[in-house]
This record gives structure tokens, C-alpha cells and sequence, in this order.
């Protein structure tokens, strides 16, 4: 399975996750998915609820406010005022 990294930064903390298959949030422009090999992507984010899963089909759920996703290289970064794990 194909998988990717995904970095998420706030100016309290910070979370790494290694394997991941895809993440779901709401942007600008609605639903997104990133799988692994996105295209470069730059977009703004809405506040919710970021949805990760892992390689190994497990789900994590993670709130966040307003903020920036870019994806470039395998590696997708999550910048946000503030995050927080459901």
C-alpha cells in the first residue's frame, strides 16, 4: 500500500504521523482526500475535523481551526492555529 507523511503544526505543538494512506478535511473549495502521490497542492483550510488513516486501517480524528495544507513530495504539512486528538 501506498502511504505518505503527514505533519501537523500549530504554534503549540506539533504531530507526526509516518504511514499514512489518506486525509480527509474540509478546504476552501469543500471535501478533499489526499492519497499518497498527490500532485503539489497549496490550500486554505475551514475549522473541523481532519480524518487520518493509517496503513493499518486505523482511524484517527483530530480538530483543527483555520489553517493552511500543502502537499508536495509524499509529504503532506497541516499548519493551524491550534489542533487538538478527538
Amino acid at each position: 500500500m501506498n502511504t505518505f507523511r503527514v505533519e501537523i503544526t500549530s504554534i503549540e505543538d506539533n504531530i507526526i504521523f509516518d504511514k499514512v494512506s489518506s486525509v480527509s478535511l474540509n478546504g476552501l473549495e469543500g471535501k478533499l482526500m489526499i492519497l499518497a502521490n498527490h500532485a503539489p497542492y497549496v490550500i486554505c483550510i475551514l475549522p473541523g475535523i481532519v480524518v487520518i488513516k493509517t496503513d493499518n486501517a486505523e482511524e484517527k480524528k483530530i480538530t483543527v481551526d483555520n489553517g493552511i495544507l500543502e502537499v508536495a513530495k509524499n509529504n503532506c504539512n497541516i499548519i493551524t492555529y491550534h489542533f487538538s486528538l478527538i
